[in-house]
């Protein structure tokens, strides 16, 4: 790891060379049964200015403190890093280095494996992690407002019936999955409403057949579309989904339509 002081409003002085780590490093280690973690505390000792005239920096050194933090959460195969940097010195720029072979940003995760299989679906995951929200204990509570808007100390709550008392969501589970070589790029209600609109593409170099599992008990038919979202041929469905024929660079266009009662909705 090093890093390179810049100077941000002209090039950078004659003789300038990355500035390497010798400082002692603090660790501190912390886990649970969520996640592992190591957190890397350090002083970088860099140049504190550059002279008047701007050709040299000076030899009085300042020292920036680093944190880099290592995370492992559990059931993620990959270690995320990310760093921070506070930085005393004046006319630069700094930039962290961290000498991986590979371009990143400040959040540079790092994931062991021998081929694409699940390459891009971790980079997803990293990209666009999941977001939690909060919901009241009583799903009434809320939604019908107070009987005064203006009066705050009313603590009486309206109550309306739930539209949906039977709807129940599994623990676990999905609707449909794909495999991992796999890049999904849509998935969203056809502009006719009467169906979902899958598009994926596949990152092998050759034909193949994509596995598509879908809960039949959701979908009833799935159909090849384009663009457009036109209806075409159907694919042939057994209990687990259907296999889907992609060739190499080609983008695919399906249509799920839903069980009766699913979600579809009629004109």
């Amino acid at each position: 790891m090093e890093v390179r002081p810049e100077c941000g409003c002209c090039k950078a002085p004659a003789g300038d060379a990355p500035v390497g780590l010798r400082e002692p490093v603090s660790i501190k280690y912390t886990r649970d049964v969520v996640c592992q973690e190591a957190v890397l505390s350090f002083l970088m000792r860099l140049p504190e200015a550059l002279n008047e005239d701007r050709t040299a920096r000076s030899s009085r050194l300042v020292a920036c403190p680093v944190t880099l933090t290592l995370r492992l959460h559990a059931g993620e195969p990959f270690l995320q890093a990310s760093w921070q940097i506070e930085n005393r010195a004046r006319d630069h720029r700094l930039r962290m280095l961290v000498r991986t072979g590979l371009d990143a940003d400040a959040t540079t995760a790092l994931y062991p494996h021998s081929g694409e299989e699940q390459a891009l679906f971790c980079c997803d995951c990293l990209q666009t992690p999941l977001l939690a929200a909060a919901a009241p204990v009583d799903t009434r509570k809320f939604l019908g407002g107070r009987p005064a808007l203006q009066e705050a100390a009313i603590a009486e709550f309206f109550y309306q019936d739930d539209p949906y008392p039977t709807a129940r969501l599994p623990r676990r589970g999905g609707c449909l999955s794909l495999p991992g070589d796999v890049q999904m790029t849509a998935l969203k209600k056809s502009e006719d409403r009467q169906a979902y609109v899958l598009r994926f593409f596949s990152t092998r170099k050759e034909e193949r057949l994509v596995p598509l599992h879908l809960d039949r008990t959701r979908f009833s038919r799935v159909e090849k579309s384009d663009l457009q979202e036109r209806a075409g041929e159907p694919l042939p469905l057994d209990a687990d989904g259907c296999a889907v024929p992609v060739k190499a660079g080609e983008i695919v266009t399906l249509r799920l339509i839903p069980v009766k009662g699913e979600g579809h909705e009629h004109p």
